[in-house]
């Protein structure tokens, strides 16, 4: 199942609910197999899983929108926003929510780290074909 619709990506085109934590399980694992398709697509999935991550937490500590809502001092419609990936949270509010619901902040982006999503592409350590081969000596001469 794709949870890609060509005209947005990261809305599940199989309508999931995502009201379990099976649910938003499997929508974070599909998202995560959608990452380079372009820098702005990998945003828009940054911030559908920054909003599974929030939604997952919330049902896991049995919170309502609108109770997370009140102590964040959002509204609970904001919430759901921020649950559905169509609103980014602030870093104020992700600070506040991490207090809130007791987790660090890294929990947040733990499906990017955990299959190393990078929004940098990463240059090759030696570009040129001369410092390759003079690495690649250095390397065998350390090695006799």
């Amino acid at each position: 199942m794709s949870l890609i619709n060509n005209n947005q990506i990261g809305t599940p085109m199989h309508r999931r609910t995502n009201t379990t934590i099976e649910e938003v399980n499997q929508s974070i694992q599909e998202l995560t197999l959608q990452w380079n398709v372009s820098e702005q697509d990998n945003l828009k999935i940054a911030t559908c899983l920054i909003g599974l991550q929030l939604r997952k937490l919330r049902l896991m500590r049995g919170k309502t929108q609108s109770r997370v809502a009140k102590a964040v001092n959002v509204t609970f419609q904001q919430i759901q926003k921020y649950e559905r990936g169509q609103n980014a949270i602030s870093l104020n509010i992700t600070k506040k929510l991490c207090e809130y619901l007791d987790v660090s902040i890294d929990y947040f982006i733990k499906p990017m780290e955990d299959k190393n999503l990078t929004f940098l592409k990463r240059r090759e350590a030696n570009v040129y074909p001369f410092k390759k081969r003079f690495v690649e000596n250095q390397a065998n001469q350390s090695h006799e």
